[in-house]
């Protein structure tokens, strides 16, 4: 397999990011047992504190669907919550088997600008007398394990996310102590040298705390070893020159994935 050329590729930390575009994280979060009871309030989360939203996105920029393993898929229709800064939505029956949650924060312009970071494109922002210095093109991506079982081809399967982390185990009988294999792939080729950040709901109050730290191998592959039952998460960013139709200098992408451990 076609690896991702690592001199193309700048790998990216929370802290090299401008403040005000680096603060959140994308995930899409259950509040609940689909599998058991429905309704289920689900939650698109733009989160410093994993897993509590601190900022509602825009609904129109971002997409969640449920993905079933018989391929057919469910949008769910998102609104600002009244008792979460998130965007929410409903899965309005129960989920018999396993599927994913898929969500796609669309991209956005920011541009560095000498009067701090401000959305838009060099050309919005220069009309308008500022001073760019850089523009960044951000996307962001998410999945999370709903209602495991199924074999491991399920979950192993990549979705065609542009950034995406994929499990190579299953995920229907994960418990603490277990080691799970991931691949990150962009544009469907392993990244290698990826820093993949790693930690769970609870384990801390501090923003972007990072249980652990690890870089994925030459096939883009990294091993985890979960050591307490609770909703585990692994994120990865990547930055790449930005093609010249976006208006942007970089392109910067972010992905995570949620999955239980008993």
């Amino acid at each position: 397999m076609r690896l991702v050329p690592t001199l193309v590729l700048v790998l990216l930390s929370a802290a090299l990011l401008p403040a005000t575009v680096q603060a959140h994280e994308f995930f899409v979060v259950p509040r609940g047992d689909a599998g058991k009871a429905a309704p289920v309030i689900v939650e698109a989360q733009a989160a410093h504190v994993f897993l509590r939203s601190a900022e509602v996105e825009k609904a129109d920029n971002v997409r969640v669907e449920l993905l079933a393993a018989d391929g057919k898929r469910q949008p769910l229709t998102l609104s600002p919550g009244t008792a979460s800064k998130a965007l929410e939505g409903t899965i309005t029956g129960p989920v018999s088997g396993p599927a994913w949650l898929v969500g796609h924060r669309l991209p956005e312009v920011w541009s560095a600008t000498t009067e701090g970071v401000l959305p838009g494109d060099r050309a919005a922002l220069e009309a308008q007398g500022k001073t760019v210095r850089s523009v960044g093109r951000y996307e962001k991506f998410a999945k999370t394990a709903l209602v495991p079982g199924g074999d491991a081809a399920f979950w192993s399967r990549p979705l065609g996310q542009t950034l995406e982390i994929v499990p190579l185990a299953p995920l229907d009988a994960l418990k603490a102590g277990d080691v799970l294999p991931l691949q990150v792939l962009l544009d469907g080729k392993p990244v290698p040298q990826a820093e993949v950040g790693v930690s769970h709901e609870g384990y801390s109050e501090e923003e972007d705390a990072y249980k652990q730290i690890l870089r994925t191998d030459a096939e883009g592959r990294v091993s985890l070893r979960p050591d307490a039952p609770a909703l585990w998460l692994a994120r990865v960013a990547v930055t790449r020159p930005a093609k010249d139709a976006t208006g942007a200098d970089e392109e910067n992408l972010r992905a995570t994935l949620l999955f239980p451990v008993k």
